[in-house]
């Protein structure tokens, strides 16, 4: 069963059965000429619309919400955009299939011109001409803790690989 909107509850239910009240009750009102629903009741809403405006404020104003998006902007930037809770974080980077074999090549540890070898026999099996270097896969591997650097060789973590299996199936 499908859930019901927030407008459907009780609340806004009484609301608008009262504001359909109040409105026959003043359309009633109004032609016995009890009351002027013009004056009474449009007319100030208008006037509240229409109050004269400094020219000052138009700029003053657009300045203040551009100086607030920016200040949300850099306060944003250093909250962690990462869950802690979250084993798999930043892991989608393996979404990327080069990314993704550059890591399944690392499942035993590999040095830099093994891997830019079969990185480049990759590259011409698929028929892709332009690419990013190796190099740029394994810093941004590096960079989400999916790749370690020891001993001069990449080795892959169990974080990319529970990903890849995850994710992936291979």
């Amino acid at each position: 069963m499908a859930r019901k909107s927030w407008w459907e509850s009780p609340f806004w239910i009484a609301i608008g059965a009262l504001a359909g009240l109040v409105t026959i009750i003043g359309f009633l009102l109004q032609i016995i000429g009890g009351v002027d629903i013009y004056k009474s009741v449009i007319m100030p809403f208008i006037n509240l619309l229409t109050f004269p405006v400094p020219l000052f404020s138009i700029p003053l104003t657009f300045l203040v919400i551009i100086a607030i998006i920016f200040l949300w902007a850099y306060l944003g930037e250093k909250r962690s955009p990462v869950s802690i809770d979250d084993p798999l974080a930043r892991a989608e980077y393996l979404d990327d299939r080069f990314a993704r074999e550059i890591a399944l090549l690392c499942k035993t540890p590999r040095t830099i011109d093994f891997l830019r070898g079969k990185y480049r026999e990759i590259l011409a099996a698929r028929g892709v001409y332009e690419a990013h270097s190796i190099e740029h896969y394994l810093k941004e591997l590096e960079d989400r803790n999916l790749l370690n650097f020891q001993n001069g060789k990449w080795e892959v973590n169990k974080k990319a690989l529970d990903y890849i299996a995850k994710y992936h199936g291979e």
